[in-house]
């Protein structure tokens, strides 16, 4: 089908960017790569009145390193005010409105300082989509099954959203409100997505199942681990395809984090500390924790599938095996 009559507006700066989602609101919709926009248009499954394309925007495509969240200078540059709960890690990689999914494939500060955003991106569609397709726009769309909305939930990743009234900065996991649903308003756009900067001896997964290479994901998992000198591990484990959204384990990430706790103590010579590594029940953690949360005709279905990609988990066991001096499990690359 042809694409019903709109009104095309290409912004040469934010302030005209920001202009024209406050004069049209949620007639408008944001252009950046257009792989889920334009096919919708054509289908005429959304109807909006106004396209805004922002691929003019000057400097918007850029990956750079920032500060810690709550540095004064930080904060300060970008006129964010963030949350006194943000996580504070030595520092945050900003990905611009423009950046696209092949970048984070290619680019050296996605491979060193995130690498589980380039092992999400890998499993994103074909090279074509990787070419045109946004993070922030991947984001916005909101797609339950998506890999980048389930690494920014797992990595601990904050949400910067930009309107003509001022900015603010939403958790991932409060930024996904549905399936394609956001809290966005009409009047804003994602300015930029803000990821904590991974350890040196962080380990991090990105796994799917999907019925052919460029299909959507089924079901999904993610995991972050990042250790702490004298502590058990902060682990963050998320699973997509499953929900309407991307959903963060807390009770199944605590129980991997207290397990690696107790391997690494045991490899250390402690005595009477932590509990073996049992995949099984983390396997059962996971679907208790996931249950309440599917409201699917296949639930079943979705949930043992879920179950079954908590492989990860023993490949932490493998990287811990292999290496019985290491204290923690070393980067997955």
């Amino acid at each position: 089908m042809k694409l019903a009559p709109i009104h095309y507006v290409r912004p040469r700066s934010e302030a005209e960017l920001l202009d024209a989602l406050a004069r049209y609101g949620a007639d408008a919709a944001v252009l950046s790569g257009g792989q889920s926009l334009m096919p919708e248009l054509a289908l005429r499954t959304r109807a909006v009145k106004v396209v805004v394309d922002i691929n003019h925007l000057p400097d918007a495509g850029g990956i750079a390193l920032g500060l810690a969240a709550d540095d004064p200078l930080q904060t300060a540059s970008l006129g964010v005010h963030a949350e006194a709960s943000a996580p504070r890690p030595g520092g945050w990689l900003h990905i611009g409105p423009l950046v696209r999914h092949g970048d984070l494939l290619n680019h050296h500060l996605v491979q060193r300082h995130a690498p589980g955003w380039a092992a999400a991106a890998a499993h994103i569609g074909n090279v074509a989509v990787r070419n045109r397709g946004t993070v922030c726009g991947s984001l916005a769309y909101a797609d339950p099954g998506g890999e980048l909305p389930l690494i920014a939930v797992a990595s601990g990743a904050r949400v910067c959203l930009r309107a003509s009234s001022g900015v603010r900065e939403v958790a991932a996991e409060s930024f996904f409100a549905g399936a394609f649903c956001t809290v966005r308003r009409p009047d804003e756009y994602i300015a930029c997505v803000r990821v904590p900067v991974a350890g040196p001896d962080s380990f991090h997964f990105v796994d799917e199942i999907a019925r052919r290479p460029t299909a959507p994901a089924l079901a999904s998992i993610a995991l972050s681990v990042d250790p702490i000198i004298g502590q058990a591990p902060s682990v963050r484990i998320a699973v997509g395809g499953v929900s309407d959204r991307p959903r963060l384990l807390p009770a199944t990430g605590e129980r991997i984090s207290h397990a690696l706790r107790g391997m690494t103590a045991r490899q250390r010579g402690e005595e009477g500390v932590g509990v073996a590594l049992d995949v099984d029940a983390i396997r059962a953690t996971l679907r208790a924790e996931l249950t309440p949360l599917v409201e699917r005709d296949d639930a079943a279905y979705r949930l043992h599938l879920a179950a079954t990609l908590t492989r990860a988990v023993a490949k932490l066991r493998a990287s811990l095996d292999l290496s019985p001096a290491m204290p923690h499990p070393g980067p997955l690359t």
